[in-house]
């Protein structure tokens, strides 16, 4: 046994446990701990088979007087999750699991610690080394490339294993025993964007989410704990509820089937914002509010002098239909009903003077926003 875990439990399995941390074993990159199985099996004197994908198969045969027992074979698998936060150096393809106890649990020094299933594969060479214990024909299947798919148990091919009864040594949790599996499912999804430069006038900000105890997807995701992917996602929807910006990145969780413990984002913000200059957020204030005065004044000004204008010309009209209407021959107002004249003279001239109130108000009104808005993006 190494010095890490050092005086543990039982002995063989322990010591098991820390050679295939000292191991490089991420999925997909098993290579160097199947051949620790197999060598292992040759140092044993047990038969071994390794399969067309690189699962190894070591069988042992029965105890005196167990001859005649069904075959059991025990499975479980030899790649983990490799996971480590981003302030950690640790390269999984060549550097070890640093393992050590702390109280009665063994952990792992920045990085996930493998006994998924390093903790069953250990437990199962215990097994096939110790020979105190009664036992009828047996077998210990390891696969590869689990994580990622159940790559290696779904390459097994028919009779590979000779095994009438199987006990999965991948279980979660501790006392249990699970006679069935209700698998799992992949859901990919892409959505289409548009990328666009960088907005004048913003500079980009790192935003992240860390420190976060991340967990299995399987047996911890009912605990509760905090996912850093969709804490993101909320935090910049918030944030865009109040400060406009360009989402220029966002990277987080590394595997399907574990919480992702970090997060991290780039976005693109007003550089007043990015800076934290709250002169210039200042400054921009204090001209808005003085657009906003200007605008005020402005509009005042221009809506009573429009309504002036409009009035006077109304007056003038008025008098000028009038002083016309005064001169006309009696005649006229023979042959002309007296409802028509009353018309012409009071509708058609308020519909004049809504023209000349309202309409060239909201026309000046209008001009005067589109004019104040090019100013502003151009300016």
């Amino acid at each position: 046994m190494g010095k890490a875990l050092n005086g543990l439990k039982p002995e063989k399995l322990w010591n098991h446990f820390e050679e295939m941390c000292s191991i490089p074993h991420p999925s997909r990159n098993e290579a160097a701990i199947a051949a620790y199985v197999v060598e292992f099996a040759k140092k044993n004197n047990l038969e071994y088979a390794v399969d067309g994908f690189g699962n190894v198969l070591v069988k042992k045969p029965a105890t005196k007087g167990k001859e005649n027992l069904k075959t059991v074979v025990m499975q479980g698998h030899l790649d983990m999750v490799p996971e480590k936060n981003s302030d950690v150096k640790h390269d999984f393809d060549k550097d070890p699991i640093q393992c050590y106890a702390d109280g009665d649990w063994v952990r792992a020094k920045g990085t996930t610690l493998g006994a998924d299933n390093g903790i069953g594969g250990a437990a199962a060479l215990a097994v096939l080394e110790s020979n105190d214990v009664e036992h009828g024909p047996i077998e210990v299947l390891f696969t590869l490339d689990e994580e990622t798919g159940l790559n290696g148990a779904q390459a097994l091919k028919p009779g590979f294993s000779s095994a009438d009864i199987l006990l999965n040594l991948d279980s979660e949790e501790d006392g249990a025993v699970y006679i069935g599996c209700a698998g799992g499912k992949n859901t990919y999804a892409k959505f289409p964007y548009k990328p666009e430069n960088i907005k004048a006038g913003y500079e980009t900000v790192k935003i992240s989410v860390t420190g976060l105890m991340g967990g299995h997807s399987g047996l911890d995701i009912i605990q509760g704990r905090g996912n850093a992917v969709k804490i993101m996602a909320r935090l910049l929807w918030q944030l865009k509820t109040g400060y406009p910006f360009q989402l220029v990145s966002y990277n987080g969780g590394s595997k399907h089937n574990a919480i992702p413990r970090e997060t991290f984002a780039e976005i693109a913000v007003d550089k007043y914002i990015a800076n934290s200059d709250y002169n210039g957020l200042l400054r921009i204030g204090i001209l808005l509010l003085t657009s906003l005065l200007l605008q005020a004044v402005i509009q005042y000004f221009l809506t009573y002098y429009t309504q002036y204008l409009g009035q006077r010309t109304i007056f003038d009209l008025r008098d000028q239909l009038f002083t016309h209407t005064q001169k006309l021959a009696l005649k006229f107002f023979d042959k002309t009903p007296i409802g028509r004249i009353v018309t012409r003279v009071t509708n058609d001239i308020g519909s004049l003077n809504d023209l000349f109130s309202s309409g060239i108000v909201m026309i000046f009104s209008d001009v005067f926003i589109i004019i104040w808005i090019l100013a502003f993006m151009f300016f």
